[in-house]
């Protein structure tokens, strides 16, 4: 559940980053858990070099962690958090971010993790799409056990 939670707050995240620069559609993707205290202390410390003045570093290192697949639940936050603040963003500039899109895709691909278009779909609709999903693939897990 707390994934799920996660999930949807990274797909309104990045939603509404690429509704700012076009109206582009995202899929959402399921973050790979790792111990929470190593995530939790890379994110902070970016955190920190934000805050000393190393904006763009810490931008690096928090992309690099989402990335990886690496996430605590506020990696993306923070993220977009940095971003907000950074009027000369990369994040503003269309290639960069269709470059990430298909980046994304190709991980997305690679792992097989499930996608949702959620392009004029509202969070609810969102919702019981996933949980049809995690429903479908419960049902599938106890008949091959």
């Amino acid at each position: 559940m707390r994934r799920l939670r996660f999930f949807a707050l990274c797909t309104a995240l990045a939603l509404a980053a690429l509704a700012a620069v076009e109206g582009l559609g995202v899929s959402p993707v399921h973050a790979q858990t790792i111990p929470a205290e190593t995530v939790t202390a890379q994110r902070e410390a970016a955190v920190r070099q934000a805050r000393a003045g190393q904006r763009a570093d810490a931008v690096a290192k928090l992309r690099a962690l989402l990335a990886a697949g690496q996430e605590d639940g506020f990696v993306a936050l923070d993220l977009a958090t940095l971003l907000q603040q950074d009027v000369e963003s990369e994040y503003t500039d269309i290639e960069q971010v269709q470059r990430e899109m298909q980046e994304a895709r190709r991980l997305y691909t690679r792992r097989r993790w499930p996608t949702i278009d959620v392009t004029r779909r509202s969070i609810e609709e969102t919702a019981a799409t996933i949980m049809q999903m995690l429903n479908a693939r419960r049902g599938t897990e106890a008949n091959q056990a």
